[in-house]
């Protein structure tokens, strides 16, 4: 077995990039109808909108955009202070209340992702919720032969589509409360079960 490819903090990773696929695919269809953890083409798309003077699109990849700054924002002051596995905690709490407060998945949903992809960052599992910076990553490993952290970045490409895979699967077979707590509890367990592995650094 390949130590550099089965590690923890690739397990780690995949999970958690599994989980952010899952929740995405069924945020985007049931509750905000946008993307919630990724956000490059949101800029091209409000230049579109603003063309056509869509001002509730608008309205809504601003709301859905500050909603993740202050996760992160968040999330980077609770990881500095309180580690990693805080952070995630409050992610996992965070999507479990949008759950039961569907006004406000809007701003949870996102909020939480962003939160998330804060903490990871402060880690060796570096980003979790979006793959255009490690897609250019994975080009950039293999350029100087570093394969292991190609692969690093490259699981990522695995884990977010079959989470959405999954999670779609999983929608037409369980109640909707099931398919979307779940993913969120994984969350936190892997803040639990894998906090010595998520230091800062």
């Amino acid at each position: 077995m390949n130590k550099k490819i089965f590690n923890h903090i690739n397990l780690i990773t995949f999970i958690l990039v599994f989980c952010v696929g899952w929740i995405d695919i069924i945020a985007f269809k049931l509750f905000v109808f946008d993307r919630t953890g990724f956000h490059s083409a949101k800029a091209s798309v409000i230049g579109e909108s603003l063309f056509t003077g869509d001002i509730a699109k608008i309205a809504l990849l601003v709301t859905i955009l500050l909603a993740f700054i202050f996760g992160a924002f968040i999330g980077t002051k609770i990881t500095m202070e309180k580690g990693c596995k805080s952070g995630l905690l409050v992610t996992s709490f965070s999507l479990i209340v949008s759950y039961f407060m569907k006004d406000a998945t809007i701003f949870l949903i996102p909020f939480a992702l962003g939160c998330m992809n804060a903490s990871t960052s402060l880690t060796k599992v570096s980003r979790t919720t979006h793959i255009s910076g490690p897609t250019t990553d994975i080009g950039m490993h293999l350029a100087k032969g570093e394969y292991d952290k190609a692969i690093f970045y490259a699981l990522r490409w695995i884990a977010l589509p079959l989470g959405a895979f999954i999670g779609l699967i999983l929608l037409d077979k369980l109640p909707l409360i099931v398919v979307f707590l779940a993913p969120s509890i994984i969350i936190g367990l892997v803040a639990i079960i894998f906090d010595k592995y998520l230091t800062i650094v």
